[in-house]
């Protein structure tokens, strides 16, 4: 039947009627005031990013109703392959850094002379409280978190001090720290929080050492003068220590001690070996702190089973610098035959590379690893590490 218009007449159809609600009728779509067609879209004002990516597109495209799911993960993995392809391209790319004693290569940019932002794929293994060599520095990691599609990302800080400290033995540890007061945190706080006089935040790395420090121990931070022009020791006592606040998920091992200043005691302080309290056993007045230096272990706590550890050991000087042409010598104490081991050796560094197969009977198990350099001048240490699983 043709359509009529109220007078009866036949509506004949020229293609020029615009009313949407005949066949034919032209162009149904909305118009800009300058006569533009507008695309529908949920919200006018954001670009997807599928329009700088069609060949994306057109494959999510393809997948069925039932593939919502994976259509997500083929987008994550996506843009995660396109992290690792273009990461080597990086302005900020580091092949070299190093975590833990273990090469990682990071996208690391310094954005102020205190703190260095990082990048990292998914399964890279890093932690808040790990200390990191780069840039000829060493910095310890205090934030990270994973973003939409996992990257990780977070912050460092450069050390700026090192300390040495007795725990009840001859054996001297020496660590390099953050001493704050205040300006490595307000970054990221309040800039104006204030901050008591005398008084710092030290960051350091939680681990087999630095686990036993404790309320009221002094800490040496350096050497300055008297009103008579002698040289003392600045001297700090432990009065806070937080092992929570600055941890957020499993493997992270940052300390937090907060220090006030104290008082330098000749008697029991050494300035030569920048020490407080200094140990002497019993039945003998005479300190025994290493006399040239003392060994040390970098490395992880805990190794998961079917992995390799890396564990790097030095020699180091009073200044905390490593030492080179020291013959170094290992001891390694282990339950299991099944877990191997192996060193090799550089200028000023013998690394141990520890090889535990992927048997879930191991879990728990400990391994201890001790360092000692022949001539015996500075002394040993001794490093205990942890079977854990792969959870």
């Amino acid at each position: 039947m043709v359509p009529e218009d109220d007078n009866n007449e036949p509506v004949v159809d020229d293609g020029n009627n615009t009313d949407p609600e005949i066949p034919g009728g032209g162009n149904t779509e909305p118009e800009t005031p300058g006569g533009e067609n507008i695309e529908p879209s949920g919200d006018p004002g954001y670009d997807s990013p599928m329009e700088e990516d069609w060949e994306l597109w057109e494959k999510l495209l393809s997948l069925d109703s039932e593939s919502a799911f994976d259509a997500r993960q083929y987008a994550i993995e996506q843009s995660i392959e396109a992290f690792l392809s273009g990461m080597e391209e990086d302005p900020a790319y580091q092949s070299d850094s190093v975590v833990e004693g273990e090469t990682t290569p990071l996208i690391l940019s310094r954005t102020s002379s205190q703190e260095c932002s990082i990048k990292a794929p998914p399964d890279t293994n890093i932690h808040i409280g790990d200390m990191v060599e780069c840039f000829d520095e060493n910095w310890i990691v205090v934030e990270l978190y994973a973003d939409k599609i996992g990257i990780i990302n977070g912050k460092m800080w450069i050390c700026n001090d090192i300390i040495h400290f007795q725990n009840h033995s001859p054996t001297v540890y020496t660590r390099y720290v953050v001493v704050d007061d205040g300006s490595y945190s307000r970054r990221s706080t309040d800039p104006y929080a204030y901050v008591p006089t005398n008084t710092y935040k030290i960051y350091i790395s939680l681990e087999s050492a630095s686990q036993y420090l404790y309320i009221d121990k002094r800490l040496a931070l350096g050497t300055i003068y008297d009103q008579n022009l002698k040289s003392v020791l600045e001297v700090y006592k432990i009065n806070g220590i937080d092992i929570k606040s600055g941890n957020h998920s499993e493997g992270d091992h940052l300390m937090i001690l907060t220090v006030q200043r104290d008082v330098y005691h000749e008697a029991n302080d050494s300035i030569e070996y920048d020490i407080c309290d200094i140990y002497s056993p019993m039945g003998s007045d005479t300190p025994v702190p290493q006399p040239t230096g003392s060994c040390l272990i970098v490395g992880r706590d805990t190794i998961r089973i079917g992995s390799t550890g890396k564990y790097k050991g030095t020699c180091v000087n009073e200044a905390g610098e490593a030492v080179s042409g020291t013959l170094k010598i290992w001891a390694v104490v282990k339950d299991s035959q099944s877990i191997e081991y192996g060193c090799t050796d550089s200028d000023a560094t013998s690394t141990l590379t520890l090889t535990v197969p992927f048997d879930e009977s191991l879990i728990g198990e400990e391994i201890t690893m001790t360092l000692s350099e022949q001539s015996r001048e500075y002394g040993s240490y001794e490093k205990k590490v942890r079977v854990i699983g792969v959870g």
